[in-house]
């Protein structure tokens, strides 16, 4: 009996914590604990400003991929940090690379074209988050050139919320490690659908879930739950 309800417990994602089960008139306590594979974060740009993200993701413990649209091997050399370096054209990522609804990306690849390809894809994927390098009339401008396109790319405002161009919080960075550094705050606050501001400026507990007035920009993520007996 005890096994049943422990399973239709972990089935429907019951939250972390400890959970009490009567077994023949005995209190049995169950405890829950919500276990995640490493955060996935996928760089679509192989140019230098890419390193110091992959060293921050890297330090978080996050799955770094570097997507190289230019497709030349010495990026699999000079990403020896990244989990995975792919070479693909961005007429090939498609078929090359895998997102999912956990996935963070970055497209910095500096190539106007590129980009635009790429936004296309990560736009039509269920990528969880879409940072976008550079002005914000540059992203303007791709999005204006999508929606124009013969496939009417339907930019709707669920999918536009997962965007975040300028990519970043402004914490007034400028060298390239500091750009890094707001980029994968900005991923983090994401990853717990936070605003990213300041600690002392919060109302309620800083562990805890939203705080009072604080919109929801993406959808939750659901996790497979793990019992500790």
């Amino acid at each position: 009996v005890l096994e049943s309800e422990v399973r239709a417990l972990l089935l429907g994602e019951a939250a972390a914590g400890a959970h009490l089960f009567d077994v023949d008139g005995a209190c049995v306590k169950v405890f829950v604990e919500t276990l995640l594979p490493p955060v996935p974060l996928v760089i679509f740009g192989a140019g230098q400003d890419a390193l110091p993200v992959i060293e921050l993701a890297h330090g978080l413990g996050w799955y770094t991929e570097v997507v190289d649209p230019q497709a030349r091997p010495a990026s699999h050399s000079r990403f020896a940090l990244a989990d995975k370096v792919t070479l693909a054209r961005p007429e090939k990522v498609s078929a090359r690379v895998r997102l999912t609804p956990r996935t963070l990306t970055l497209l910095m690849t500096h190539n106007y074209s590129h980009d635009l390809a790429l936004l296309r894809f990560l736009l039509a994927s269920p990528a969880r988050y879409i940072g976008v390098m550079g002005p914000r009339k540059r992203t303007e401008r791709m999005l204006s050139e999508l929606a124009a396109t013969e496939e009417s790319l339907r930019l709707e405002e669920a999918g536009l919320a997962r965007l975040h161009s300028p990519v970043g919080l402004d914490i007034g960075a400028n060298a390239p490690a500091e750009i890094a550094l707001s980029i994968v705050a900005e991923m983090r606050a994401v990853l717990d659908e936070r605003r990213g501001g300041m600690l002392r400026e919060r109302r309620g507990s800083i562990h805890g879930g939203l705080s009072d007035g604080e919109p929801v920009a993406v959808a939750e993520e659901h996790a497979m739950p793990v019992a500790v007996a």
